[in-house]
């Protein structure tokens, strides 16, 4: 298991761009499909512009390193009306429990405030419950529940809100 970085100095958040979606496929190596990576393989492939999805011009890509490797990845738009989206957060299955997902967040979350934003929502699947329980830690609150295409493969999608 990979050391906890030791000092602040070994963590490092930037924005990633298009051209470095090599690095956000490299945290998929090695993780089984079963590990919740959806996230990372979502964004890697809209990097890369493998992508059928419009990505928003808004969105920012941040990038947690930690002891120079990338270690959680995740996004950050700003949109009209205050609002605020956070998606394709992911980090590496052998660095979760350290803290570092929570420190990407709290830099996104800082990012929507300094655009505007009072409030932040994001979207998990119901059935990663360990996911769920994280983002409530996070202080975002349950929303609704609704469906979704792909409902029969990931269950339905969870809608949680936080006040910035």
């Amino acid at each position: 298991m990979p050391e906890q970085p030791k000092t602040e100095s070994d963590i490092t958040i930037r924005v990633l761009v298009g051209d470095e979606h090599a690095l956000v496929a490299g945290l998929l190596a090695g993780a089984e499909e079963s590990d919740n990576n959806y996230p990372a393989r979502a964004l890697s492939e809209e990097m890369a512009g493998e992508s059928d999805r419009e990505v928003p011009e808004n969105r920012v890509i941040f990038g947690l390193f930690a002891d120079g490797r990338l270690a959680v990845v995740g996004c950050a738009t700003v949109e009209e009306g205050g609002r605020g989206c956070i998606s394709r957060v992911y980090a590496a299955s052998s660095l979760r429990g350290r803290g570092l997902a929570r420190r990407l967040v709290e830099h996104a979350e800082s990012h929507l405030r300094g655009g505007g934003c009072r409030s932040a929502y994001l979207y998990c699947w119901s059935p990663m419950t360990g996911t769920q329980r994280f983002w409530m830690k996070m202080g975002y609150a349950r929303m609704a529940v609704t469906t979704h295409r792909h409902e029969d493969i990931f269950g339905g999608v969870i809608r949680c809100e936080k006040p910035l």
